[in-house]
């Protein structure tokens, strides 16, 4: 596995190891190996957030320390979490960088962009609307639904993880800011598609 192969795993396959995961018996594996501290398994298990918060928490700690923390984990999940540690291993290599620039990548700030809209509207269905919008499907929205009841940050989160990951290089900002318009959301689309033009512009003056 190369040095950032494991990061393409934790990120493509973040959907299903927030939703399954129970975070608790992998941190004190961690700790016990001495992947993690004492102070981040306390941010960890402690924190006052959802099952899914806590094992993003624990996932964005992971990610931080290398292959061998990575493979620590993924060996904690044998025994009670035998399908994502396949899921994991199933993970074929990331492609390669020439690929990866060639697309418009939807950003960990814009989904964040979307959920914080979405939240300060004050309505929790408005999300599965966005969700139709990106073409996902009702038997998806209703799992997401299920998986977290009453906790509509991360139903929101979910769905956006779920349709980035699923369509790859398709899901690309200016689809996202299409369906953000017309859901009626043309603040938010104009302020995503104005931090990726910002972003193209530096990209282009440092290459100048």
């Amino acid at each position: 596995m190369a040095d950032t192969d494991y990061l393409y795993k934790l990120k493509k396959n973040r959907v299903a190891l927030v939703r399954d995961l129970i975070p608790d018996p992998i941190a004190d594996h961690l700790l016990a190996e001495d992947v993690i501290s004492q102070e981040e398994y306390e941010m960890v298990l402690y924190c006052n957030q959802t099952t899914a918060g806590r094992n993003r928490r624990l996932l964005d700690i992971v990610a931080t320390k290398g292959p061998h923390g990575y493979m620590e984990m993924r060996h904690a999940m044998v025994t009670d979490f035998h399908w994502l540690a396949e899921l994991l291993d199933n993970t074929a290599a990331p492609p390669t960088v020439d690929a990866v620039q060639q697309t418009s990548n939807v950003t960990d700030k814009d989904l964040e962009t979307v959920v914080q809209s979405l939240l300060s509207s004050g309505s929790i269905t408005s999300w599965k609307f966005l969700a139709r919008k990106l073409e996902i499907s009702e038997d998806k929205i209703n799992e997401i639904e299920y998986h977290a009841p009453r906790h509509i940050k991360d139903q929101i989160y979910n769905m956006l993880m779920l349709w980035r990951t699923e369509n790859g290089s398709k899901a690309d900002y200016s689809v996202l800011c299409d369906a953000l318009a017309e859901e009626g959301r043309l603040a938010t689309s104009e302020r995503i598609r104005n931090d990726h033009s910002n972003s193209e512009l530096k990209a282009e003056k440092h290459m100048l």
